[in-house]
């Protein structure tokens, strides 16, 4: 704005012009446009430790204007250039949906992190009605509660009687109960092969533990049972069945997986956009 011509610096970027301001740059620029001929007007501002002054007009203005507007345009170029398809906050979406259900925290007042019963949270006796594979807490607290709340099965000691899942507020009770129990690993970075590790581990693990009793149904879990409820029927999480050619119908599985083809994406964007700015 220091630089810009007098037709234009001297034009009233504060009184609205509704057919002005309704159309491009005007839109979108005019409140920057404002905002900088105010600073140069003010004459305080600085840009490294350099007061920002208007030049009077002149030759020496003129080019200076032109090269600043070349190299605006050579920046817009590059920015247009730079690709932004996938973030990090995608990411971390992904991984805190596989978690929690929702790319936040734990869904305590509602149902995206645990169902109201475990009939269908756990999966009871019907693939067909299962929710089980809605968020990781879930599961886990389907594989490590009971009816009396003091089931040992994953933290080798009863640590009281809040491991229960009855409904949707004991579940949460659980979870946090279990939360701290849980190992402490050295601190990974997410990346494509630390989660098509861990995809790859659950698969084995629930195609290891089938026994004849769970009908060949996608039962994770010791239980030799053909049902899971987190009560009677403790210690196990009843999945849909897998449609021919289709996936195993885990919806936090598929969220990870996602984080990780996201993951790839970023990294090959990063590459990308490194070497537009070398």
């Amino acid at each position: 704005m220091s630089l810009a011509e007098d037709s234009f610096y001297d034009q009233d970027f504060k009184t609205p012009d509704t057919a002005r301001d309704a159309k491009e740059p005007w839109k979108t620029y005019k409140e920057k446009w404002k905002q900088a001929k105010e600073l140069v007007q003010g004459g305080k501002h600085k840009i490294l430790e350099i007061e920002l002054k208007r030049p009077q007009k002149s030759h020496d203005r003129n080019a200076a204007s032109e090269a600043v507007n070349a190299s605006l345009k050579a920046v817009e170029t590059l920015l247009t250039s730079l690709k932004t398809d996938v973030t990090k906050q995608a990411v971390i979406d992904e991984l805190r949906t596989a978690a929690y259900g929702q790319p936040k925290s734990l869904d305590a007042a509602g149902t995206k992190t645990f169902d109201d019963n475990p009939t269908t949270g756990c999966g009871g006796n019907s693939q067909a009605n299962s929710n089980a594979g809605k968020s990781i807490a879930n599961d886990m607290v389907c594989l490590c509660s009971n009816t009396g709340g003091n089931s040992d099965s994953c933290t080798g000691a009863a640590i009281g009687r809040s491991l229960k899942y009855s409904n949707r507020g004991e579940a949460v009770t659980a979870f946090n109960a279990l939360k701290p129990k849980c190992p402490k690993t050295a601190a990974l970075k997410a990346s494509q092969a630390t989660i098509a590790a861990a995809v790859t581990q659950f698969v084995a693990t629930l195609r290891a533990g089938q026994k004849a009793q769970h009908n060949a149904q996608n039962i994770l879990g010791t239980a030799a049972a053909a049902q899971c409820n987190a009560g009677a029927q403790a210690g196990c999480v009843l999945y849909k069945n897998t449609a021919d050619g289709e996936a195993l119908p885990v919806p936090w599985l598929a969220k990870l997986e996602t984080a990780g083809t996201k993951i790839t994406q970023l990294v090959r964007q990063q590459k990308a956009n490194d070497q537009l700015l070398q």
